[in-house]
């Protein structure tokens, strides 16, 4: 549908214009949408809900990085099915401090979880390369970094976002304490779809071939 002219006044000089309320182009809404979107990621970084709770951030990361809520889906399956531990009901029925105090705990928790997968991962890095990703976990959009290899590795955890063109791994903290403690592989992870990875394709299957045994009973 064309749009319709109409007349206005400006204020300023008293002459009569014509505008139209033409919607905008659907390019130009996108464009201005996506500028918005990077302004508010600059000014507020991918704040994790253990501390900032907003489920904008959960569907912000959905457009960012495309079905990576197929993950939490997967995952309740996986749960409803007994496979994968439930979500912590207690605190996620609490309210107050007693919320506060309890996603403190969880927060903890998953730090040491991470760390621990940190470990695991670096007993199985190939020798003298080193191995640089991101990790988020889904539903409280905790950022982690990870720089693995066979001598050491490094876990920063709840950082402001990804790095730059580096690969990034989504899941959640169920499949991360999993792997963890040893009840989990990667590669069934990849499988079951608890985990999405994105970045250069190549890099990927690297990734996966690398690291499919971390997490199983028998990896160290």
């Amino acid at each position: 549908m064309r749009g319709i002219l109409k007349a206005t006044i400006d204020s300023s000089d008293g002459r009569r214009r014509l505008v139209s309320n033409r919607p905008a182009p659907v390019m130009l809404r996108r464009c201005l949408l996506t500028v918005w979107l990077i302004l508010f990621l600059h000014a507020t970084g991918w704040a994790c809900a253990y501390h900032d709770p907003a489920i904008f951030r959960v569907g912000l990361l959905n457009w960012h990085y495309p079905e990576s809520l197929h993950v939490n889906g997967a995952i309740f399956r996986a749960q409803q099915a007994g496979k994968l531990p439930g979500p912590d009901t207690e605190r996620l029925m609490a309210t107050g401090a007693y919320r506060k105090e309890l996603d403190a705990a969880a927060f903890e928790k998953t730090k040491q979880a991470l760390h621990r997968l940190g470990a695991r991962m670096s007993r199985e890095a190939p020798m003298g390369r080193t191995e640089q990703f991101s990790m988020v976990l889904v539903e409280n959009v905790l950022w982690s970094w990870f720089s693995i290899n066979r001598m050491q590795q490094t876990v920063a955890v709840d950082v402001n976002g990804p790095g730059i063109s580096e690969l990034v791994v989504v899941t959640d903290e169920s499949v991360v304490h999993a792997m963890a403690s040893g009840d989990l592989r990667l590669s069934e992870a990849v499988e079951a779809g608890f985990m999405k990875l994105y970045g250069n394709p190549e890099r990927i299957d690297q990734f996966v071939t690398t690291y499919a045994g971390v997490g199983g009973q028998n990896s160290p």
